[in-house]
């Protein structure tokens, strides 16, 4: 076909188009395009004058704006490169047709994807696209190899053109962010055309042969003069006209039995088609719902009964014998009529007469009946004793669902909500999908292996499913004070918020002229138009007056309400990683993720049904917690509300200085020390103070502060007496609370700093007198009988006190201008001071210290993120890099060494000894 020059150039500038977005142009967009590359002003025009041989028509007369303008391959093999693609398209075909003579008979259709396909041709198609989708880059600009970049536009080609390709997929996706990452679902049968395809004009001699086989309607000749018909209306293939109706009519032939058969399902098909080709329809009925009554003996085991009594067995009564399609109960009784029904009718009217009461004397008829029959096969391979089934899922980053499954196979294929969903890998026991472009919200998930489907499961998408800042309004009408008497009204009242700031929860008061429903969220927003001066309020219950604040502005917060109920976003085993020795436990929390659309925060999860895959090397009992009782490799899985998490255990004879997660997603760790008596103690900025039982390795509760209002801020600090008490500042307090161990810390006292016009800076144990730092370089000693004594003043400033083992002194942090060094500190000659660093750190960075019987002091980098080892020499070596702002270190009586995060989702990690 020899094609004009205004022709050619719209060929090529469509298919041009194609590439990068991976798709056929809109009307719209080839429109903009004509008229400004070709000067074509009459776009719609233009397009019509091309050939349908070329190019594709709509089903209406003309283009819409959102019609996708598509060439026909013969279009295709006139464009400029196209001849090029097509055969690299029939390439692709001789490969497909390869792969499916390699592959077994079942199932009757298999999936090819581009990543396949590029590896059979040793191409690079570049990373897996990420999560947010980009903006389409030209082919020049984009962030990966020139190779990869050549490739995934092949892939892009192979895609577009694969789709015009006649009864060659059955489904057919692609990823939104890589249009070069497909799948083609093949119809098997469908594929016979294609083995001797060896080039693009193979594919163009089936196109039109195709083309030439299709039936035709009616072809206008001449313009008939009445529209109306009239008593000599006869019927003309398909389509009905008058006698005098001057058109020329091309009757579409009825399909013949081969055609209509083909909708069956195979096994039906194959054991119908000789009987209905020589017109023996009731036979054809019978074989086909006595195939049914053979499958559902089949499925039961129960071979020698039938009818009603089969259909009992199958269906009512409960045991493994019986068929369910869903776990709704009425269902079973609705399954029982359905069957009974169908066979009783179909089966049993032929089975027993010599001619049944319901003959059958139609091809069509026949047909719909065979068709029923399939229904009743299809419900049967939905069984959930024998179809793919979905024991959990487990979302572990925005853009992939981890399924958990039973009875899978290799060629498995999910559906989310309907449609196909791309399966990135296939597991022992799971399927991994992307999600990527699926929204967050409920979907429903089915799995699909040939006829066989599993029941739908529900689930729920979740993204940013971490912990960002929220506040919610726990009290409003809060009356403001301008003195503590509380006798003289604000004009403005408070709220109480419920917080989540950097990874800690707490509550705050402040000052609104707005009206808000408790419950409710807002924004952190402020009118600073009005400042307000100190104000009070009165305690709960017999709790004092207490200053809300000295100064504040008005809080100008917008209101949100909660999307949805709460629910689980995810669980989780922490630590997801676990390296640990024979003999030894290990603490192991599960949690669950929750949100409410607008807020999210974790819950522990009560009575944990937690498993192991090797129980001889790793065990979980419910009182002692995770043990380790020989070398191996383990899997710790968890399961709750349908879904599933895991945890790795290393058990091993792991080496010295082996750095391993302890404890993961706590909130910010401010402290942390080690006892015989208590094992190891944590302190985070919220009420409770954590406890790793010694024996046991268990992380449960030791002791609850009471915060005062209205920051209610946590645990600042904390230090351990040598016959158990514990010494507490709490954040944003003047003072000190000690806990103590004859009340197993259910008790406690206050002791107030000794100078009221500066500030605690650090404390620590000397005996059972308490060592207090102050911000005036101040050192006193605090007795148990309520006694302050001045120790004196110290050189410099000091952050950090802890006892020393080796000596009874104290080793502290000190600080002076961009200057830290570690002290050895005697209390009653605090202005002596022993410098211990050969070389002090220009810098301000020291957070906490511990010391090691050995001789060795541990202190942590905050802002350099390092673990760090003061040698008895002085010197000074990094143990571990790359923590997030360390804050806290402890060493136990094995020497084993704890240094914890200041972070959201801290982590505390364990250097073995």
């Amino acid at each position: 076909m020899v094609l004009g020059e205004q022709e050619q150039q719209i060929l090529d500038l469509i298919y041009g188009l194609v590439y990068p977005q991976g798709t056929w142009p809109t009307y719209r967009t080839v429109d903009l395009h004509m008229d400004k590359r070709l000067g074509i002003g009459d776009t719609q025009a233009a397009l019509l004058s091309v050939s349908e041989e070329l190019l594709r028509r709509p089903w209406q007369v003309g283009f819409y704006d959102n019609d996708e303008v598509r060439l026909t391959l013969r279009g295709v093999n006139a464009c400029q490169g196209g001849r090029d693609d097509l055969d690299a398209l029939a390439s692709f075909l001789g490969w497909v047709c390869s792969r499916e003579a390699q592959t077994p008979v079942d199932p009757p259709d298999f999936m090819v994807t581009s990543r396949e396909y590029a590896e059979a041709l040793g191409l690079d198609l570049g990373p897996v696209p990420d999560a947010q989708p980009p903006q389409p880059t030209p082919p020049g600009q984009q962030s990966v190899s020139p190779e990869a970049a050549r490739t995934r536009e092949t892939m892009i080609h192979l895609r577009v053109l694969g789709m015009l390709v006649p009864s060659f997929w059955q489904s057919a996706g692609h990823s939104q962010e890589g249009p070069w990452d497909w799948t083609f679902v093949i119809d098997r049968r469908r594929l016979r055309r294609y083995r001797e395809v060896r080039g693009g004009a193979d594919l163009l001699r089936i196109e039109e042969e195709l083309q030439q086989s299709a039936p035709l309607a009616v072809a206008p000749a001449l313009q008939p003069e009445t529209d109306t018909p009239d008593e000599q209306t006869i019927l003309a293939g398909d389509v009905i006209t008058t006698a005098e109706d001057a058109r020329v009519v091309v009757p579409s032939p009825r399909p013949g039995y081969e055609t209509m058969l083909s909708v069956l399902r195979e096994d039906v098909a194959a054991l119908c088609t000789a009987a209905v080709s020589q017109e023996r329809y009731d036979d054809a009925i019978f074989d086909a719902f006595r195939h049914v009554e053979a499958e559902v003996q089949r499925r039961t085991g129960l071979h020698d009964v039938i009818g009603s009594r089969l259909l009992q067995h199958a269906f009512m009564e409960e045991g493994p014998r019986q068929i369910k399609v869903t776990h709704r109960q009425g269902d079973q009784q609705r399954l029982y009529e359905m069957f009974g029904a169908a066979i009783g009718l179909h089966r049993g009217d032929r089975a027993h007469k010599d001619k049944p009461a319901l003959t059958c004397r139609t091809l069509q008829e026949c047909v719909r009946l065979l068709a029923h029959a399939c229904v009743l096969l299809d419900l049967l391979d939905r069984d959930m004793a024998v179809t793919p089934t979905i024991l959990g899922y487990a979302q572990r980053d925005d853009d992939t669902l981890t399924l958990r499954v039973e009875r899978a196979t290799p060629t498995t294929r999910v559906l989310i909500d309907e449609r196909p969903c791309p399966v990135l890998r296939h597991g022992l026991g799971t399927i991994t999908v992307s999600t990527v472009g699926i929204p967050t919200d409920e979907h429903d998930v089915v799995l699909i292996d040939g006829s066989l489907q599993s029941p739908s499961t529900p689930i729920w998408l979740v993204r940013a499913a971490g912990l960002g800042n929220w506040y919610r309004v726990e009290e409003v009408n809060i009356p403001l004070y301008t003195n503590q008497d509380c006798i003289e009204p604000l004009d403005v009242t408070g709220i109480r918020l419920v917080i989540r700031e950097a990874g800690v929860e707490g509550q705050r008061i402040v000052a609104t002229e707005r009206s808000y429903v408790p419950g409710d969220y807002v924004t952190w927003g402020w009118d600073t138009t009005r400042t307000l001066s100190r104000a009070w309020a009165r305690g709960r219950s017999n709790e004092p007056p207490f200053v809300v604040f000295d100064a504040s502005t008005l809080f100008d917060g917008d209101p949100t309400a909660a999307a949805h109920p709460a629910r689980t976003m995810r669980i989780s085993l922490e630590p997801p990683l676990i390296k640990a020795r024979v003999k030894e436990f290990h603490p192991l929390r599960a949690l669950a993720w929750k949100t409410d659309g607008t807020a999210a925060w974790t819950e522990p999860i009560d009575n944990p049904k937690i498993s192991s895959d090797n129980s001889s090397s790793v065990s979980v009992e419910r009182q002692k917690g995770m043990r380790v009782n020989a070398p191996g490799h383990c899997t710790l899985r968890l399961e709750h509300e349908g879904q599933y998490a895991e945890a790795v255990v290393e058990a091993g004879a792991h080496p010295r200085g082996t750095v391993t997660d302890w404890v993961t997603a706590l909130p910010p760790v401010s402290d942390i020390v080690w006892t015989e008596k208590t094992g190891l103690l944590i302190a985070t900025r919220e009420p409770t103070i954590w406890q790793i039982d010694p024996s046991t390795r268990k992380l449960q509760p030791a002791a609850g502060v009471v915060p005062k209002p209205p920051f209610y801020g946590g645990v600042e600090t904390l230090a351990r007496a040598g016959n158990g008490d514990l010494a507490i500042h709490l954040f944003g307090e003047p003072d000190l609370l000690v806990l103590t161990t004859n009340s197993d810390l259910s008790a406690s006292y206050t002791v107030s700093k000794p100078e009221p016009e500066s500030s605690i800076f650090a404390f620590a144990w000397q005996g059972t007198d308490l060592i207090i730092a102050m911000h005036t370089q101040t050192l006193w000693r605090y007795t148990p009988d309520g006694q302050y004594a001045l120790l004196g003043r110290t050189p410099h400033l000091i952050k950090r006190l802890a006892p020393d083992p080796d000596t009874g002194k104290l080793l502290g942090i000190t600080v002076e201008t961009k200057r830290q060094q570690i002290c050895r500190i005697d209390p009653d000659q605090p202005d002596v001071m022993e410098e211990l660093l050969a070389d002090p750190l220009q810098t301000n960075t020291l957070a906490a210290l511990a010391p090691a019987r050995s001789g060795e002091i541990y202190v942590t980098d905050f802002h350099g993120g390092r673990l760090l080892c003061v040698d008895p020499d002085g010197s000074l070596t990094t143990m571990v890099a790359g923590l997030k702002n360390p804050n806290a270190v402890g060493v136990d009586s094995d020497g084993t060494v704890y240094v914890a995060d200041f972070a959201d989702q801290a982590v505390i990690r364990r250097v073995m000894p």
